[in-house]
């Protein structure tokens, strides 16, 4: 249901800014890691690859001396080049491909390699939601877009910008 998803990224918005406002980046938001309990509360789950915005020492990546960290079929595009420097705007992308998820039943890019995908997500546009749900208003539309948008500065720059923009 469309303003059932509404309500689920929003609610996911408000724990994103409060990580946020706390100095956390979650690097891994995805349908999986976002759980509706019993009584319709919305938590943010897997705070396994989290790091502190200001942590020079970003023991997680090091230790495994990897540059990308995450989920491909979520993945911000500046996240697949370096998962190191990325800022709460990467989480609105990948908040933004789940709100897309939720309103299409699919991935952004579906098909691929895992390669494919990260490539993808930094030089192709998604299916048009109108493709799947003819049903889903232009302004909603609009919102997964800039939360989707390729470059860090056309993205809503904080989770309480998303949170705005839905509560119309």
């Amino acid at each position: 249901d469309m303003l059932r998803a509404c309500h689920y990224i929003y609610a996911s918005a408000v724990g994103l800014q409060h990580a946020h406002e706390m100095g956390l980046i979650h690097r891994d938001i995805k349908p999986g890691n976002i759980l509706l309990d019993r009584t319709g509360v919305v938590k943010i789950l897997d705070m396994g690859l989290a790091r502190f915005f200001y942590d020079e020492e970003d023991n997680v990546t090091k230790k495994y001396d990897e540059n990308v960290l995450g989920t491909a079929d979520y993945l911000a595009p500046e996240q697949a080049l370096d998962s190191h420097t990325v800022d709460i705007r990467a989480d609105i992308y990948s908040l933004g491909a789940t709100f897309y998820f939720l309103l299409t039943g699919s991935a952004v890019f579906p098909e691929g390699s895992v390669a494919q995908k990260l490539i993808w997500h930094q030089n192709r546009q998604p299916k048009s939601i109108k493709t799947f749900r003819a049903d889903v208003p232009d302004e909603v539309i609009a919102i997964v877009d800039k939360m989707m948008a390729k470059k860090v500065e056309n993205r809503y720059q904080t989770p309480a910008e998303v949170m705005a923009a839905l509560v119309p």
